[in-house]
């Protein structure tokens, strides 16, 4: 008789780094279901960081055909907010990257632009 393991684990392991250890795998679904189960009952959801926030944008966004130049303005911007949770991105947090780009000459627009993308 062949056991097959359920098709949810196997998309665990999938996101996992492609790990290939059933029992990580097993323990990032649990993960995942509680983080869904609080969401639809409490209606908590999750704080997202700035880092993941973009690397999911990239990904979902990849057939674009200026998602290089989007990762290249996110590269540039990432070592100032990408730490932050979203919720905490505003105009004062982005003023340390602003005026390191204003002080190594470029234009305001060009580096309000960046971050605004």
């Amino acid at each position: 008789m062949l056991l097959m393991r359920p098709p949810a684990i196997k998309l665990a392991r999938d996101c996992v780094d492609g790990t290939r250890d059933y029992a990580e795998a097993e323990r990032y679904l649990i993960h995942r279901i509680n983080e869904i189960r609080k969401g639809c009952v409490y209606g908590v959801r999750p704080v997202r960081i700035f880092r993941e926030a973009a690397t999911k944008y990239l990904l979902e966004n990849r057939h674009l055909p200026s998602i290089e130049d989007f990762a290249s303005i996110l590269k540039i911007v990432d070592p100032y907010v990408g730490d932050l949770p979203l919720k905490r991105i505003h105009d004062g947090t982005v003023a340390r990257f602003v005026q390191k780009r204003l002080a190594e000459g470029r234009s305001p627009a060009l580096s309000t632009l960046h971050y605004s993308a």
